[in-house]
């Protein structure tokens, strides 16, 4: 999965999800169904993180890491209750406006957001369509072949079916993969990798009570009440929308023609054909992330509808037309033939260890010793790392008769203290400690003075280099009394054979080059 597993609490819930792309990119939510999970995006996401998209997929409450933050809150799954979560994510996450897309229930939720928070939602991609309700609509009695494709809902109605669905969900869910994308030959790891979100605590509960609700079955919570009321009056979506539909969508969905006028904002309609079932965005990642794209970006004016061609299997046959243009289009972003293999680009993590902050490693020194070695190490490799680049900037700055010989001096001293900072760099890291490394931390920690940005006379850069060596020495011979009474020898010998005699060494070959000569 390419992205980083993240937690906030948000509302009643600690939310689990999966963020990539440039934080300041434009913000896309993905909201996926049941019973699936975060994976059904896998391949969309690095193709809307390389298009500079912060990219938000969020498990749904009742799916995977996600949990309530206090166990006497109701296991509530109404539609309105998970569309109030995705408003309570962006709060946490301080995002005022994203584009939204989803399949499933995360259709039903991307529909709820754009009807009833426009200012919080810039587009929506739902597949499937329109799919607000209420439970006034969910009691009406449905055509035969319909009430057949909801054989599940009203199994879930009798408390066998709870039952049933608590001790074969894998089995329950693997069904309801196969008979909602008839062609999709999805493999064993790739349904196992889904259905560990299934293993949730508060899943079957969540599950049950959300198609129990549908049919007017159970009560919801009284706070959604008003919610539900504006629902069921079938609100417009006035937000810019592109619906997806499936050729071979195997789950109850409305016909296009039934929803076409429920979109007043500019819109679209499109088709993907070749044997796609109910998880498009698996089954047709590079579909599905164009049109999150075209959308986010306005280019979608007006209702039409477009025949999107994509494999019907991509193990069975070769790309289609319109397939293969979306991957070229993309084409770094796929696996190809011929084995390439996508980086995972745009990854972000949270910072697992923090600078001051120690790892236990045994090699028989205490914690406290340890942490002021790499304090007093991590001291002078700043400065190391600050004379290094001094040496380089006047190496290059060089001027007069003897540029030659200072210039190639400069650059062997260089060196020399680039070997030092990887060395002092190493035994920050054996101690357990983290090394300063970004020049923007290094400025903040070293104590030797900044020179011009220009260029200054030559007998200045090198007086300047010897007022740096002095600084690190100083510090240097302090480090070395501190860790022979500590009894830290490695870093002791390290200090006094390597950087001391190093330093002591380059100060002698500078000063030469200051003396008057006779």
């Amino acid at each position: 999965m390419n992205g980083t597993l993240r937690y906030v609490d948000a509302g009643v819930l600690s939310v689990g999800y999966v963020e990539a792309g440039p934080l300041d990119g434009s913000p896309v939510l993905l909201l996926h169904g049941w019973p699936y999970d975060v994976h059904s995006f896998v391949e969309v996401i690095p193709i809307l993180a390389a298009a500079n998209r912060r990219v938000i997929v969020p498990y749904v409450r009742g799916h995977g890491p996600t949990r309530f933050l206090a166990q006497d809150t109701m296991r509530n799954g109404q539609p309105s209750a998970l569309a109030v979560d995705v408003i309570e994510l962006l709060d946490a996450l301080n995002i005022d406006k994203a584009t939204v897309a989803g399949f499933d229930w995360g259709a039903r939720t991307a529909n709820i957001i754009g009807a009833v928070w426009p200012e919080r939602c810039r587009a929506t991609v739902p597949v499937s369509g329109y799919l607000i309700s209420s439970q006034q609509a969910g009691r009406a009695p449905l055509p035969p072949n319909a009430e057949l494709q909801w054989w599940y809902r009203y199994y879930f109605a009798t408390e066998r079916g709870r039952a049933g669905y608590e001790r074969y969900r894998r089995e329950f869910a693997r069904l309801i993969w196969r008979t909602a994308s008839p062609h999709w030959m999805f493999d064993d790891a790739t349904y196992d990798r889904s259905a560990e979100a299934l293993d949730n605590p508060d899943h079957v509960s969540i599950v049950v009570h959300n198609y129990r609700w549908r049919l007017g079955l159970v009560e919801g919570e009284p706070r959604y009440d008003a919610l539900e009321r504006r629902l069921a009056t079938s609100p417009d979506i006035p937000v810019p929308t592109i619906t997806l539909q499936a050729d071979t969508n195997g789950a109850p969905h409305p016909e296009a023609e039934a929803y076409a006028k429920k979109f007043t904002g500019s819109y679209e309609h499109r088709v993907i054909t070749g044997g796609i079932g109910h998880n498009l965005p698996q089954e047709a990642p590079g579909a599905f992330a164009e049109a999150v794209l075209e959308v986010d970006r306005g280019t979608s004016h007006l209702i039409h509808e477009r025949q999107i061609m994509t494999a019907k299997s991509r193990q069975s046959r070769p790309p289609s037309a319109e397939s293969t243009r979306v991957r070229e289009r993309y084409q770094h972003l796929f696996l190809g033939d011929g084995g390439h293999s996508q980086p995972m680009l745009h990854r972000l993590g949270t910072e697992i260890q923090e600078f001051r902050q120690m790892r236990l490693l045994p090699i028989a020194l205490s914690e406290e010793t340890r942490i002021q070695s790499c304090e007093e190490l991590n001291r002078i490799l700043a400065d190391t790392q600050i004379i290094y680049s001094l040496y380089k900037k006047h190496h290059w700055l060089m001027r007069g008769l003897t540029f030659y010989q200072l210039h190639l001096l400069l650059d062997k001293h260089a060196a020399e203290q680039l070997e030092l900072v990887d060395l002092l760099a190493e035994r920050v890291q054996t101690l357990g400690g983290v090394a300063v490394g970004d020049p923007r931390h290094v400025a903040e920690i070293t104590t030797v003075p900044r020179p011009p940005d220009g260029a200054e006379e030559v007998l200045a850069m090198l007086s300047r280099l010897l007022e740096a060596h002095e600084i690190i020495l100083a510090k240097v011979r302090d480090a070395i009394e501190n860790t022979a009474r500590t009894g830290d020898a490695g870093t002791n010998d390290i200090l006094t054979s390597e950087v001391l005699r190093t330093n002591e060494f380059q100060v002698w070959f500078i000063a030469e080059h200051l003396v008057d000569q006779p």
